[in-house]
């Protein structure tokens, strides 16, 4: 299979159309091993690399092309919808997410959706395209996965200082968030205001922003301390007591704790 993969790779980036239905006609099941292949470089990907990809020009190819290979993964798992966000090509991120919308929900490694890929790098018309796209499929909630820093999108916009953007995204995201450092959308803005549009607090205090430390413990959260025993008033202590039987569970399943 990989030197299928290999030989379709090679094809493809040489514009050989004979040779890519060859391979597809010795296993039209061929395409479903791209994904195994985290780093397998694609004629889509080359766009990046200034490269003329075999799907330009060829209408028949061009269509087979995206529907394949547009959730294949290159570095850093980043698909050709991320790298078209990144370029703000338009052209193709509408293309891909017609032949493929569910392409959309790709992340990186960094756990970044295309959406934080469009905003981090200035990407305006294409992170519209894409809010046309969410909003055609109901999925707006995309909108407010988080990267493993667990910042959402309002979270990326503000730190980018990306002012139209805060103003496309704040209907939609829960603006009391807090990502992984504790801030919230109002605490990034204020840690970095020097050097941030002044606007962008205009809209978040008429959203109702506020920081951190004037967010309310969840209601839901105060039940449920207040449901432990009267003699585990910390959450602390209660946890803490529960060691030695994870400790048991640990040893006797054989997992040697980290010294």
């Amino acid at each position: 299979m990989d030197e299928r993969l290999q030989r379709l790779q090679l094809a493809a980036a040489e514009g050989d159309v004979d040779a890519l239905f060859s391979i597809l006609a010795e296993d039209p099941l061929v395409s479903e091993h791209f994904d195994e292949k985290a780093f397998f470089s694609t004629p889509l990907h080359s766009r990046k690399r200034g490269k003329d990809p075999i799907c330009k020009g060829n209408s028949k190819l061009k269509a087979f092309i995206c529907f394949e290979l547009v959730h294949v993964k290159s570095r850093g798992m980043v698909t050709p919808l991320h790298y078209a966000a990144q370029l703000n090509d338009i052209s193709n991120l509408a293309e891909f997410l017609y032949v493929c919308p569910s392409s959309i929900q790709d992340l990186t490694v960094k756990c970044e959706t295309v959406v934080h890929e469009a905003i981090k790098n200035g990407s305006c018309k294409a992170l519209k395209v894409l809010l046309g796209c969410l909003q055609h499929f109901n999925k707006e909630e995309i909108l407010r996965w988080e990267d493993e820093e667990e910042n959402n999108a309002l979270h990326t916009a503000i730190s980018e200082n990306q002012t139209e953007v805060v103003k496309l995204l704040i209907k939609y995201m829960e603006v009391n968030r807090k990502n992984r450092q504790g801030l919230t959308a109002l605490d990034i803005f204020y840690n970095r205001h020097d050097s941030l549009n002044a606007e962008v607090e205009e809209i978040l205090l008429v959203s109702k922003a506020k920081r951190a430390s004037e967010v309310a413990v969840h209601p839901r959260f105060i039940s449920r301390l207040a449901k432990l025993p009267a003699v585990e008033n910390s959450p602390v202590t209660y946890y803490s007591r529960k060691l030695p039987l994870a400790k048991c569970i640990r040893k006797s399943v054989g997992v040697v704790p980290r010294a």
